[in-house]
């Protein structure tokens, strides 16, 4: 399977559970951050030089399962070694339900067996891996246009 990341998705931790209320790039978040969002707690728009610690989700090229006549599934290749976040997607490059997210590929093999019984026996499957430990800063200079950076938490 190709270790080349194909997409990568930031989430603040004090802003994401299983819903993120923007895009979830940093220039999603600059955008959002600009603002008050009263119904996530937040009275004020953020200040130049706030940080956030967050982490981010690196998509893989998706693996595709098929179902045998057997009832066996078998994969279109294998995930990387470092890959925890598998999930079904509700079709071709689109998104998955939250309660279909496996933490290794063994879990998502009983997923599959459990739950994905009454498929046209071909299911696409999101690979990735999850990264904690980054801070994003939020950057609003008078005058700038809202902007987000990251690094490593030290």
């Amino acid at each position: 399977m190709s270790r080349i990341i194909m997409a990568s998705f930031i989430y603040l931790d004090d802003y994401s559970d299983e819903v993120c209320p923007c895009q979830p790039t940093l220039q999603g978040w600059a955008e959002w951050l600009s603002k008050p969002a009263l119904d996530w707690g937040r009275r004020k728009s953020a200040k130049d030089g706030d940080t956030f610690t967050a982490g981010t989700i690196e998509l893989y090229d998706d693996i595709i399962a098929t179902k045998g006549d057997d009832g066996k599934w078998a994969f279109s290749g294998s995930p990387p070694d470092d890959a925890d976040h598998f999930a079904v997607r509700h079709g071709l490059a689109s998104g998955w339900d939250v309660d279909s997210i496996c933490g290794t590929f063994g879990d998502l093999i009983d997923y599959l067996a459990e739950y994905a019984d009454d498929t046209d026996g071909e299911e696409h499957v999101v690979v990735g891996r999850w990264v904690e430990g980054l801070v994003v800063t939020y950057h609003h200079e008078a005058g700038g246009t809202p902007r987000c950076t990251w690094a490593l938490k030290q």
